[in-house]
C-alpha cells in the first residue's frame, strides 16, 4: 500500500490548481483590475491575457484614463477573474481567481513579445493596441487566491508557475500553500 505525503498531496493540489487556472483564464476574456488612490479601491473592467507561464497578466489601457494614473501612483494592484454567469439555475462550479501583483508600462523588447501574446487572446483589439496613446501593462503576479463551489480556497505563491509543475525536477521544491475555507 502506497501511502501519499501530506507534502506530496499538497503539491498535487497545487498542480491541479495551476492547471484549473490556465483552462479558465484560456476560456475568459475579461477581468475586473482593482487599483487604488488616496485610500480608496477603484475597480475596472478590462480585457486581460496571461503569459503561458502565469507569472504575468497583461492588459491595455489608454494613458489618459484614471486607471493608467492610479496604476502609475501605487503600481500594488488585483484582478478577479471568473467564470460565474448571472444564471438562476447555479450549479456550483463556479471559480474566481484574485491575481495579485505589481503593475508596470511594458516597453522595449519586451513589448513585441508581450503585445502578440495579448492580442492572440484579444485579435479585435489590435487597432488599439497599436495607438500611440495605449499602454500595455504587466502585472508581475505575487500570488493567486483560486476559491471554488464559495469556500474552498488555496492560495498558491508565483513561484509555482506552470514551467515548473511540468518539470519534475522543480516540482520536488513547490512551496507550501493555505487552504483555509473563504
Amino acid at each position: 500500500m502506497i501511502v501519499n505525503s501530506t507534502e506530496d498531496l499538497m503539491k498535487n493540489r497545487q498542480k491541479i490548481a495551476l492547471q484549473n487556472i490556465q483552462s479558465l483564464f484560456s476560456t475568459q476574456r475579461l477581468a475586473v483590475l482593482a487599483t487604488q488612490y488616496n485610500g480608496y479601491p477603484y475597480t475596472s473592467l478590462m480585457a486581460f491575457a496571461s503569459t503561458s507561464d502565469l507569472k504575468n497578466i497583461l492588459l491595455l489601457t489608454s494613458m489618459s484614463t484614471t486607471k493608467y494614473d492610479y496604476l502609475t501612483a501605487c503600481p500594488n494592484v488585483s484582478l478577479l477573474i471568473h467564470n460565474s454567469q448571472n444564471f438562476s439555475n447555479h450549479k456550483g462550479d463556479d471559480v474566481a481567481v484574485t491575481a495579485i501583483g505589481t503593475a508596470s508600462t511594458v516597453s522595449g523588447l519586451d513589448k513585441k513579445k508581450l503585445l502578440a501574446t495579448f492580442l492572440d487572446h484579444h485579435p479585435s483589439l489590435t487597432k488599439f493596441a497599436l495607438e500611440q496613446t495605449t499602454a500595455l501593462i504587466s502585472v508581475a503576479i505575487t500570488k493567486y487566491i483560486m476559491v471554488s463551489q464559495f469556500q474552498n480556497k488555496i492560495e498558491i505563491p508565483v513561484s509555482l508557475s506552470m514551467s515548473k509543475i511540468n518539470d519534475p525536477v522543480a516540482a520536488n521544491k513547490i512551496d507550501p500553500v493555505s487552504t483555509k475555507k473563504y
